[in-house]
């Protein structure tokens, strides 16, 4: 019985708090409110990581040139601002790099193995000196001096002479973890067992001392082990980094103190803004003293721009307005940028619960309104902030869902959302919902897409109820359901007397330019409808003006109307036909997903870009935002800043100082990086020095601002011409986080690689480019091509001439020929005509020489019938010629009678030569294919038998016929020498003469000499006879 109060008791406490839990409580900061975190400034962090490993940053260094150098326990990485390159990572990567120093053309590396150094020029690091220490903790330069501090003492080294010394003597230990060269010239060494000073006039340290201070808890007790020194260069005083305080020693008073604010934690680092805040480094996270003020910044898993990791190993505050912080598991970089804030809806609302921005807007008591996905966020400047999502209760919304937001000219503020229209109660602090619909009810307007307010009216685009019309004064009764005064949709087609050719109830966008005229878009419609009171109804087929479908439509300060367009916008002005504005190409998804008007322009945010159009001009410009998607953009008029709403995040640009030209836009950095050879970096002379690349070699350009500031995107565009003032050539885009391009495949010749940062008024960076010639179109290799061209038309031109010769020959050879044939032939017919009639005179004379008797006449008869026989003779020899030109055998051999098969080859052999003795194509080749005898078996016979080759043999019966015919002195030289198969009379004279150790000519002048002497012994002997 005594367990039922009870029960009801908890029954009634778990009600009560779930009525609690159900009201859309004010939402509360630790140490501001959402509306001051809008107001002011706030540190987002950008957290760089190395590739595939975790590294721990011990130091963090800026040379003389602008690049970041981070020294790591993996090794030595170079930082531009967009991209980490490791260095000589084979040499470095098992370096653990403690300190860093500048030299000349050159890093000096504190490392656990000694001192090292980096060579700009030869991308290469070398170790200095064996005769250094190892375990080096800390560097620095004081002219041409390196001091060097380390766990086995202090040392220095001549950076010209290279001359190294042993600097322990004072030190209150020999490990030496930091140095500091003050403004007033002296030098501090910070060790493991306390502060020393150095005294150049005894080259020795002196120990400083440092009194027991108390702590939080009331003791005191000597801090001895510095792991850092900071001098504020504002009040010359000097901070010390210990093992559970931070001190402050002013040298000049010797005064000491320890900061409250950081009692009990490890300062590991230390660092100073340029505007005077003192920034720690512990292993606690990083704390920020701005003068009574202390800011600690640590990890947050919950939020995106938080620090990576709490133990803060470096700190870098080169420049003003960022800072820089090494811990284990990479860099933490961070910015008070004026141009760029972002705010992560965690850290506006405290809650894990995230949101997807569709609407912003402030209104004109100055109350934020911020809907999305996840309901309303109302931010007041009194500091109270309320998150509105549906629940049962009255102060709730009926949708969680809100598209968009908009006061009307009684002050009421109006969301519509995916549950009608909301109207908010300021008295109340609460929402009145109301559906419209159409006068049957059958067009309710639920999904609320746009309103358009007329002085005493609205216009209701929803989505599947169409557009209605309502009086202003129909939303003062409580009814939530009101039908409307009039109703356009598919089933009602008709404004006024018109008929609207609407393809569906879907509408998305509405707008009221000052004219009256209402335009309106529907989805999956390429139409823009323009509503007149009137003219009537008319119509733009945006779809065959552009191409692409219509998706939002805006009025901007001028009231020109705009209607985006996937990849572009057409603008719509007074008395102009439209005018299609095409966004740059820039190789990604240009769907436009939120457009607002800031000023005289028109920003158009796509999936992957934020787009500036200038209204009176319509130039197109790409904004230097972050390559992210946002879905709302608000411009604020009080602030004159715009608002992008995107997924769990709000970004806040200064158009002003957005668009300022810094000194750090102009890309001051370029990298390059031929083929597989390392980056380097000796040459940093912004693009002045030309490029030359092997043809089809691979060329890799890094550009950057060297702007390490996290707020500011830098995003760069390229394109590369063949004239310095090229137009027409489009730049392209490198995505958000590239800074690096490579160059493949060019064209041979002279190039302009022009590189510029988006959306900063910036001239392009010009790097001139050489592509040189191919191996085959080098300066040797088109020698060697007039070369061979000149040899080709010289072997040619020979062959024309031997070929010429040939065929002068060959007709030489056929007229001498016929020549010879005709001879042969006249002397045939000759002798064959006079030898029957000098048979006969030669008997008639024989008679007459018997018959007489007077010894005169039979004198004369006599010596007719001689000069008649001796004539016989000649006729005879002629016919003997003819023979022996076309019938006699060549060898001279009578033929044989063939038994074996050797000798029939052999005779076959014979009666081919004997043949074709004239055709100077007779060879080995010609005997093998007539007689069917293998070529080698042919050699082999003629060589057995005859005791030759085949060509000398053939070569010896060619030569002994034409001895045979010289000895007739019926033909020429040269028609001998055809006669018997040779191609040439020169060449023929030349073997003849080998054979016979005489010419042709005087061969045959030899046989005619004989032949003379033979007939004048002959008729001396008839003279005699007689």
């Amino acid at each position: 019985m005594m367990k039922t109060p009870c029960f009801g008791f908890h029954f009634g406490l778990i009600l009560l708090l779930s009525f609690l839990l159900s009201f859309p409580l004010p939402l509360r900061s630790d140490t501001r409110s959402v509306w001051n975190a809008l107001q002011s400034p706030e540190y987002a962090w950008k957290n760089l990581t190395f590739e595939g490993k975790t590294a721990t940053v011990h130091c963090l260094f800026t040379d003389s040139r602008g690049l970041m150098w981070l020294g790591t326990n993996q090794g030595l990485y170079c930082y531009d601002g967009v991209t980490l390159h490791p260095i000589d990572h084979e040499t470095t990567s098992s370096l653990q790099i403690h300190t860093l120093a500048e030299g000349e053309n050159g890093l000096y590396l504190g490392t656990h193995e000694g001192l090292f150094r980096y060579d700009f020029r030869s991308n290469h690091i070398q170790p200095v000196s064996p005769l250094l220490p190892k375990e080096i903790r800390s560097l620095l330069r004081i002219g041409s001096t390196l001091w060097i501090g380390s766990l086995f003492g202090a040392y220095t080294y001549g950076i010209d002479t290279s001359t190294i010394a042993c600097r322990s003597q004072g030190l209150p230990h020999p490990s030496v973890y930091t140095w500091l060269h003050d403004s007033q010239g002296n030098l501090y060494a910070g060790t493991f067992e306390g502060l020393a000073r150095w005294l150049p006039e005894t080259e020795t340290f002196q120990p400083v001392t440092i009194p027991p201070l108390e702590n939080s808890s009331g003791s005191s007790h000597p801090q001895r082990f510095i792991n850092c020194l900071w001098e504020d260069v504002h009040t010359h005083e000097l901070y010390l980094g210990c093992e559970g305080c931070l001190l402050r020693y002013a040298p000049q008073t010797g005064h000491w103190q320890t900061i409250p604010s950081l009692q009990g934690q490890t300062v590991k680092s230390l660092g100073q803004t340029p505007d005077g805040q003192l920034l720690v480094g512990t292993d606690n996270g990083l704390f920020m003293l701005d003068g009574t003020i202390t800011h600690h910044y640590r990890h947050d898993s919950r939020q995106e721009h938080s620090l990576l990791n709490d133990e803060i190993d470096c700190i870098h505050s080169p420049k003003p307005g960022w800072i820089a912080v090494g811990h284990a598991k990479g860099v933490s970089l961070t910015a008070r940028s004026q141009a760029i804030r972002t705010y992560s809806w965690s850290t506006l609302t405290h809650s894990g619960e995230g949101n997807d921005l569709y609407a912003l807007f402030r209104d004109s008591q100055g109350m934020w309104w911020m809907g999305g996905t996840n309901g309303l966020l109302r931010c007041s400047p009194q500091g109270t902030s309320r998150w509105y999502r549906p629940s049962t209760f009255p102060p709730s919304l009926g949708h969680k869902r809100v598209r968009s937001i908009q006061e009307d000219h009684e002050g009421q503020v109006w969301l519509t959302t995916d549950a009608g229209l909301h109207r908010y109660n300021r008295k109340a602090d609460r929402f009145d919902s109301f559906v419209v619909t159409d006068s049957l009810g059958h067009y309710p307007a639920n999904w609320v897409y746009a309103l358009v307010e007329e002085p005493d009216s609205f216009w209701i685009g929803s989505y599947l109820g169409g557009l209605h019309h309502i009086a202003k004064s129909r939303f003062s009764s409580s009814t939530p359901i009101l039908k409307a005064d009039a109703s356009l949709n598919t089933s009602h087609p008709f404004y006024r007397t018109d008929s609207l050719p609407l393809k569906n109830n879907l509408v998305s966008q509405l707008q009221r330019d000052r004219q009256g005229r209402l335009w309106m878009l529907c989805f999956r419609d390429p139409t823009l409808y323009c509503l007149t009171a009137d003219q009537g109804c008319r119509s733009y087929d945006i779809q065959a003006l552009t191409g692409q479908g219509p998706s939002h439509i805006l009025l901007d300060a001028a009231h020109r109307l705009w209607c985006t367009v996937r990849g572009g916008a057409v603008v719509f002005e007074a008395s102009q036909a439209p005018r299609y504005i095409r966004f740059p190409e820039t190789g990604s998804d240009e769907e436009p997903v939120a457009v607002g008007k800031v000023a005289d322009d028109v920003w158009v945010s796509t999936s992957n870009n934020v787009w500036k159009i200038d209204g009176p001009t319509g130039n197109v410009s790409l904004l230097p935002l972050p390559q992210r998607t946002f879905t709302a953009i608000y411009h604020d008029p009080v602030t004159r800043q715009v608002y992008l709403g995107g997924t769990d995040e709000l970004l806040v640009v200064n158009p002003v100082m957005l668009q300022r030209e810094p000194s750090d836009t102009f890309p001051s950095l370029v990298l390059v990086q031929q083929g597989k050879e390392p980056l380097s970096f000796a040459d940093l002379q912004q693009g002045k020095t030309p490029q030359t690349l092997p043809y089809e070699g691979e060329l890799t350009v890094t550009v950057s601002s060297l702007n390490y500031a996290p707020g500011m995107v830098q995003r760069y565009a390229y394109r590369l011409t063949q004239e310095t003032e090229d137009s027409a050539t489009s730049w392209k885009l490198l995505p958000e986080g590239t800074n690096r391009l490579t160059l493949s495949n060019l064209a041979m010749g002279k190039h302009w690689l022009q590189v510029k940062r988006v959306g900063t008024p910036a001239p392009s960076l010009v790097i001139p480019l050489w592509v040189e010639s191919p191996w085959y179109l080098s300066s040797t290799a088109i020698g060697s091509y007039l070369l061979a061209l000149a040899t080709l038309i010289a072997c040619l031109l020979a062959y024309l001439h031997r070929r010429q010769q040939r065929q002068l020959q060959e007709a030489e050879r056929k007229q001498a020929l016929e020549s010879a044939e005709r001879k042969l032939t006249f002397l045939a017919n000759l002798s064959n005509d006079l030898k029957t009639p000098l048979t006969q005179i030669t008997d008639r004379i024989s008679r007459l020489k018997r018959r007489t008797q007077e010894s005169e006449t039979r004198k004369d008869l006599e010596t007719v019938y001689d000069h008649t026989l001796r004539l016989n003779q000649q006729l005879q020899r002629a016919l003997e010629l003819q023979q022996a030109v076309r019938i006699h055998p060549l060898t001279e051999v009578q033929p044989i009678e063939a038994e074996s098969s050797t000798e029939k080859q052999l005779a076959c052999i014979a009666r081919l030569i004997d043949e074709h003795l004239s055709n100077p194509d007779l060879n080995v080749h010609f005997l093998s294919e007539k007689s069917g005898i293998a070529p080698k078996t042919l050699y082999r016979l003629l060589k057995k038998y005859q005791g030759q080759a085949p060509l000398d043999y053939i070569r010896q019966i060619r030569l002994q016929k034409a001895a045979l015919l010289l000895e007739q002195h019926r033909f020429t030289v040269a028609e001998v020498c055809f006669l018997v198969g040779f191609n040439t009379p020169s060449y023929f004279a030349k073997c003849f003469q080998k054979q016979y150790g005489m010419k042709p000519s005087e061969y045959g002048s030899k046989e005619a000499s004989l032949l003379s002497t033979e007939e004048k012994r002959i008729d001396q002997s008839d003279e005699k006879s007689r």
